[in-house]
């Protein structure tokens, strides 16, 4: 088919008004939001330490993209919802994720986030899990004198010939059925000897797990995604109508905001949407998370 930059009469008429609808509004940007996953991200230094434990084996010399930036456009893109790579087609020049990534040009192609995927293996998945006990541990002022851990599993649905896939019975599809590891709202993925004397509870469910690399990658670097918008809950949503407010809710309410954004050489200016009925909580959790 061919495109038209216009539909004039797909939509009836407002009050006498013709309605005409294109996709020629410019650099406007529906994750103006992305600006308070940065927030988070740097007063935990997630994404930084996750760049420092994994080893970058591509030449330096001949690479556009950092391994950080590669990171931090994949998990910021997972915290707004994007779970296919082929969503980085078009959003590699979103303005609002390439500042917040901490670029001004477009960010990587599906295929270069595609080959950082596919070169997981065990010792990546080990330093990634033990990132996230790390700023688990990091979260407490002082060591609690009991940890509830629950373990559960749930579906990941798959819709292809993905490796390690079943058929479930209970949830009637094929999928993976990856075992999560929380304490409270946070997420952990392995445990490491620290607090000696902490009594620890056990709360289990079966579940099976799978030996693919790529998708276990994608599994923590989901479960990354996750722990920013948890932390962007305890420590920015305190006392607020989202403080216990699952992350969908946050997603929806603080991180998918439509802006128009302006960019020269001295400044990246996002014109959030006049009519965003959660403006107060966007600037109070900027304030929070602003604070040293």
């Amino acid at each position: 088919m061919t495109e038209c930059a216009t539909y004039p009469d797909l939509f009836p008429a407002c009050k006498s008004r013709k309605i005409e609808v294109d996709f020629e509004g410019g650099d406007i940007t529906s994750d103006a939001g992305s600006l308070l996953l940065r927030q988070v991200d740097r007063k935990l230094g997630l994404t930084r330490d996750l760049n420092k434990a994994l080893h970058d084996p591509r030449s330096k010399g001949s690479c556009e993209h950092s391994q950080l930036s590669l990171y931090r456009q994949r998990i910021y893109g997972l915290a707004l919802g994007y779970e296919d790579l082929n969503d980085h087609s078009t959003l590699r020049d979103d303005l609002a994720l390439q500042t917040a990534v901490e670029s001004d040009k477009s960010l990587a192609s599906s295929p270069t986030l595609c080959r950082l995927e596919n070169r997981a293996d065990r010792e990546a998945a080990k330093e990634i899990s033990m990132l996230i006990v790390e700023k688990f541990i990091a979260s407490f002022k002082k060591a609690p004198t009991r940890l509830v851990l629950d373990f559960d599993a749930t579906d990941d649905p798959v819709h292809g010939q993905q490796e390690g896939r079943f058929f479930h019975g209970y949830y009637d599809h094929y999928c993976f059925l990856p075992l999560y590891v929380f304490c409270g709202s946070q997420l952990l993925a392995a445990y490491r000897k620290q607090w000696p004397k902490v009594e620890i509870i056990f709360r289990g469910d079966s579940g099976s797990c799978h030996n693919w690399w790529p998708n276990q990658l994608r599994l923590l670097l989901s479960s990354l995604a996750y722990i920013l918008i948890e932390s962007m809950r305890r420590l920015a949503l305190r006392g607020t109508e989202l403080a216990r407010a699952q992350c969908g809710t946050i997603r929806l309410k603080l991180l998918k905001i439509g802006a128009v954004v302006t960019r020269n050489t001295r400044r990246v200016r996002m014109h959030l949407a006049s009519g965003c009925p959660y403006k107060p909580l966007f600037w109070h959790a900027a304030r929070h998370l602003a604070l040293e």
